[in-house]
């Protein structure tokens, strides 16, 4: 029984990768992987898409969390520039006119996160400008591996809280800290 114990144990270590004393998950059934502390909650995403944007020298990120085999909650990051540095994330949407919005068409990095069962949307957060501190941070570039490796901060509001009820228990306001993620590109 020990040694059963013991495989489990040494199982679960070699599954996650550490880093700055916080674990991310192991990347090897995924592009990538990611964590983050939402409203001070962990949130751990597994990195479904890391794709060359179709803006030169971008790269755009979706990082998905599957509660009960179904995704739930998703991250986009948009356009993040494939040069170390730190990048202002603005929201994806511009407003036209009191309550009317529409996308985005630069080169503005974005994020956006989305709540929702499979493919029916249930909630809508986009990046809210007023906040201070919305940036991605290129830590590391690998052009010869497709290998990007960052840490992202953001600010997000829930677009629609009249129309669409609260769900899975998220607040108006998310404040997303210490986010992490590597992958490579494909």
């Amino acid at each position: 029984m020990k040694h059963i114990a013991l495989l489990i144990f040494l199982a679960f270590s070699f599954s996650c990768k550490k880093e700055n004393n916080k674990t991310i998950p192991n990347s090897s059934n995924s592009d990538g992987a990611s964590s983050s502390l939402i409203n001070n909650s962990q949130f751990v995403s597994t990195i479904t898409d890391a794709i060359k944007s179709d803006r030169e020298g971008m790269v755009n990120i979706n990082m998905q969390s599957y509660i009960d085999g179904i995704e739930r909650q998703s991250f986009s990051l948009v356009n993040i520039p494939l040069k170390v540095g730190k990048h202002k994330v603005v929201s994806s949407r511009i407003v036209i006119a009191e309550n009317t919005y529409r996308t985005r068409n630069d080169d503005s990095c974005i994020a956006t996160f989305y709540l929702g069962e499979d493919d029916v949307l249930e909630n809508s957060y986009y990046i809210l400008e007023s906040a201070s501190d919305n940036y991605i941070q290129v830590k590391q570039y690998e052009a010869s591996k497709s290998f990007v490796k960052g840490s992202f901060n953001l600010t997000l509001y829930r677009r629609d809280p009249k129309t669409r009820p609260q769900t899975q228990g998220f607040p108006d306001t998310l404040r997303v800290t210490d986010g992490k993620f590597e992958v490579t590109i494909k």
